[in-house]
């Protein structure tokens, strides 16, 4: 939980004789957990968890549950592999998780006022310190975390030693409630809201192939070479 307050003293003249201040208050609740297991370094297992809290979202709509999952199988170290002359690593892996975001202004869930002056009377008039509405944002109640889950499979080779490695990954990631500001109805008086209102897709591959040629003195020459492929979508509503 936090707090920032600001006071502005003014300097005694016409313009700036009226004291000034703000407030603001920020605060997050974060409760997370990992859990390991291994058996006989072959067949691998973790479970992550957070279920976070966030202020920038209204009451409701504040929490989120994000776990992850990732699954390893050791194929090299079965008894049918292992030992052998030419294949000294074989991994199969595949991982699935959520994240959540929440990375816009605070208060976007709520309708907002700023302060004016106004002059009332004829002539000169008198000058009188008044509230509007915020017209550059509307509020939008219903706004809440935005989430992307991602699955990942993989595979890793290891030959000769691992003087030879190959690792291949896919990947598809999806973020779903986007948040994105959009346009307001003119009707509304307001220009722009935040809003659940997108879809991402990314998917692709990535390869990776290394290679040990010299290791031999204290002296190591190694090569690596990478490739990889990515295709994007983005879909509003």
């Amino acid at each position: 939980l936090g707090r920032v307050l600001g006071l502005g003293l003014g300097d005694g003249g016409d313009a700036e004789k009226n004291n000034t201040g703000s407030a603001s208050i920020s605060a997050r609740l974060n409760y997370f957990g990992r859990v390991n297991y291994s058996f006989m370094q072959k067949y691998l297992a973790e479970f992550v968890w957070r279920y976070d809290g966030s202020y920038i979202f209204p009451e409701g709509k504040r929490f989120g549950f994000f776990p992850g999952i990732s699954l390893g199988w050791r194929v090299s170290e079965e008894d049918f592999l292992k030992g052998s002359a030419w294949l000294s690593n074989l991994k199969i892996r595949a991982s699935y998780g959520l994240t959540g975001n929440n990375s816009i202004p605070q208060y976007a869930y709520m309708n907002s006022v700023n302060t004016s002056n106004y002059v009332l009377g004829t002539g000169n008039g008198s000058l009188i310190s008044g509230m509007a509405s915020n017209s550059s944002s509307l509020g939008n109640p219903d706004i809440t975390w935005e989430q992307t889950s991602e699955a990942n499979y993989g595979v890793e080779f290891g030959f000769f030693q691992n003087r030879l490695n190959l690792s291949v990954e896919y990947y598809n990631s999806n973020t779903v409630q986007l948040l994105l500001q959009q346009p307001a109805m003119y009707i509304t008086g307001h220009q722009s809201y935040w809003n659940n209102i997108g879809k991402v897709n990314n998917k692709g591959l990535e390869l990776e192939l290394s290679t040990t040629n010299i290791n031999r003195k204290g002296f190591t020459w190694k090569t690596t070479a990478n490739f990889s492929t990515n295709k994007n979508k983005l879909m509003v509503r």
